[in-house]
């Protein structure tokens, strides 16, 4: 396990580059054990001279090491891994502001799931709808999935897509945290090594703002 690391300005304009986002998440799934340049090329679905120009740029920054080598038909591989976790003070980030730094995670991230999403719909062909609903406690729903007819929407299982707001004490959002950290944990360790994932799950949870007073 590596010690965190604290990024420089040249470090947090690569990690927090959109274009390094593929190469940087195969590089993060890999582990420390490293992984080579072609098998990183294939993951990212990158051309294998593309990754190679990226990686000497890790490289050469310090965000990427070499862990090792590895003999593939009878030539050695290099293996580079991608050391976590790196501490990236806001002051030395290309960012503007505060908003801009976290929209450059999250809504890269939102963005490709409703790209994934519209693209599963479009490929399924089916008639869409979105239900919009209360919860027990009075907060709106959205729901979308299949419209069996009628106006009567038939969500798939499991269900294609769901959004819901919730307001929540101190309290209950950290023994939500808790339980949300505690099913990741369970689940991602729970996935066989060859299984090829097919859903993606985000959770976002924030604090209000409140009014001043």
């Amino acid at each position: 396990m590596f010690p965190a690391r604290t990024a420089t300005a040249r470090q947090a304009a690569l990690l927090l580059d959109p274009a390094l986002d593929p190469l940087l998440s195969a590089l993060a799934r890999a582990g420390e054990g490293g992984v080579g340049a072609a098998d990183l090329a294939r993951r990212a679905g990158t051309p294998l001279s593309t990754t190679h120009a990226r990686l000497e740029r890790l490289r050469a920054a310090g965000v990427v090491v070499e862990v090792g080598q590895r003999t593939r038909s009878g030539r050695p591989v290099r293996l580079y891994c991608l050391p976590l976790p790196w501490q990236i003070p806001f002051e030395v980030t290309p960012a503007a502001g505060l908003r801009e730094l976290l929209g450059g995670g999250f809504e890269r991230r939102l963005r490709g799931h409703l790209d994934q999403l519209a693209g599963r719909m479009d490929v399924l062909g089916e008639r869409w709808s979105m239900t919009l609903d209360c919860s027990e406690s009075g907060e709106l729903l959205h729901i979308f999935g299949h419209d069996g007819g009628g106006g009567h929407p038939l969500p798939p299982e499991p269900l294609l897509a769901s959004g819901a707001d919730l307001r929540l004490t101190t309290a209950r959002a950290g023994e939500l945290q808790r339980r949300l950290w505690e099913l990741l944990e369970e689940y991602s360790h729970a996935q066989d090594s060859g299984e090829v994932p097919t859903w993606s799950v985000t959770m976002l949870l924030t604090p209000e703002i409140g009014d001043g007073g």
